[in-house]
This record gives C-alpha cells, structure tokens and sequence, in this order.
C-alpha cells in the first residue's frame, strides 16, 4: 500500500499498522505500508511516487481532504493527473481515493477520473446532515465485491447488513446533500468578505471551491474567531 497524501488521518493509522500493536493491522497480515509527502503547496510530487512505484504495489492510496493537517485539500484535476501517471507506471495498481468532504462539490468525482473505488462517509456531505451514520464504497464491482466480502463474510458479501432503522434517514439525507454542500460552499465564499480583517489564516484560499466542503484554522486564530463570533448580534435584536 502506498498512501501518495502523505500520512493518512490518525485514525487510519493503527488500522493499517503504522502505530500501535494491534493484532488486526493490515501490517498483521503482512501488508506493507510507505507514503509519499505532498509538496509545500498541497501538490503531488510526481517524481517520488512514479519511483516508489514497483511490481509489489497492490494499491495507491489518495486522502483527498486536508484531514487534521495543515495542507489543502486535493483538487479533482489533479487527482485526475496523477492517476493517469500512475497507470502508465502499472496499470494493474489499484487506485483507492477516500472522498471524505469532496462528494458534489465538482461535477465529476473520483470515479469518473479513473479511481478504482473510492469511500466515503455519510456524516460528511453524501449524508445531507440528516444520516446519523453510515458510509458509502462505490468503484469497479470486483472490487466492490471484495469490499462487502471483509464487511460481512464471503458468499455473504453486500445482500445482507444491519442499517439500524437509518436507511429513511440515509436516503433523505442523500436526497438533500446536494443542496446541503452548495450552501456550505457559499459559506465558504461569503467567510472571507466579513473576516478579513481578523487576520484569519485559513490551510487553503476560502475562495477556491472543488477541493473540499470545510477548510482547517489555523488555531492561532482561534481566539480572534471566537471573540468575533461572541460580538456578532443578529439585526433583528
């Protein structure tokens, strides 16, 4: 497994083996594990993944938002660029992308740009605010199969699984998302008209969309926001 984003979210790390001593890593399982930082400015450094690229790699990872670090987000375009570069090195690798805060913010997604599969979750943008919990897993079916395989049991797979009462929630959720996303979007424009003179540092420009639906504070900042925040009065009072 190459991760070409740098380390993955903490989260991730003890399941893949990289802290921790869990006895159910993928390390366990003799599943290696190397990443490739991104570039200063959040782009991908080309050079190094096509050189860590050889005949043992099985996947490529791509965690497109920003996480808990401080970088930006990963646009659509250039997810596209650097799989078609990964391809030609070996195309038999599979390309994983996990899509966490990047569902319809473009009019592609990973999918339609050459990705592999790609997961996501619904308490994030796909669940509209409504899913409760819940996540998502779409790509080639093989792959998809194999997936539903480790999630339940083989010959099981996706056509049984507990949805815990949330499949309305899910699917309402689902329905609204769309609209959910382009409202935070224009958030995300109209934050920077009125808080500019907080000398708020943002990870990433507020005004470039398509990458993800939030974008990190700098903490330093932190106090600035909040006295802001507690000064604002609504019109009507």
């Amino acid at each position: 497994m190459l991760s070409i984003s740098g380390k993955p979210y903490d989260t991730l790390e003890q399941v893949i083996g990289i802290s921790g001593d869990s006895d159910q890593s993928l390390k366990v399982y003799d599943i290696q594990y190397k990443d490739v930082d991104l570039n200063d400015d959040g782009t991908f450094k080309t050079g190094e993944i096509l050189k860590a690229i050889n005949e043992k790699t099985k996947m490529v990872y791509i965690q497109r938002s920003a996480g808990y670090s401080w970088r930006p987000a990963i646009r659509i375009e250039d997810i596209e660029n650097i799989i078609k570069e990964v391809k030609s090195v070996n195309p038999d690798v599979v390309v994983m992308v996990d899509n966490c805060y990047g569902e319809f913010l473009d009019y592609k997604e990973p999918t339609d740009v050459g990705a592999d599969i790609m997961a996501g979750s619904l308490i994030k943008n796909p669940g509209g605010g409504l899913a409760l919990t819940g996540g998502y897993v779409v790509g080639r079916t093989n792959l998809v199969e194999k997936v539903a395989a480790r999630l339940t049991s083989p010959g099981i797979g996706k056509e049984c699984g507990l949805t815990f009462g949330q499949t309305r929630s899910m699917f309402q959720g689902l329905f609204m998302a769309p609209n959910v996303v382009a409202g935070a979007i224009k958030g995300l424009y109209l934050h920077p008209s009125y808080t500019n003179h907080l000398i708020v540092k943002f990870a990433q420009n507020p005004m470039l969309t398509g990458a993800t639906s939030f974008r990190p504070l700098n903490s330093a900042h932190l106090k600035k926001w909040l006295n802001f925040v507690k000064a604002y009065k609504p019109l009507h009072q």
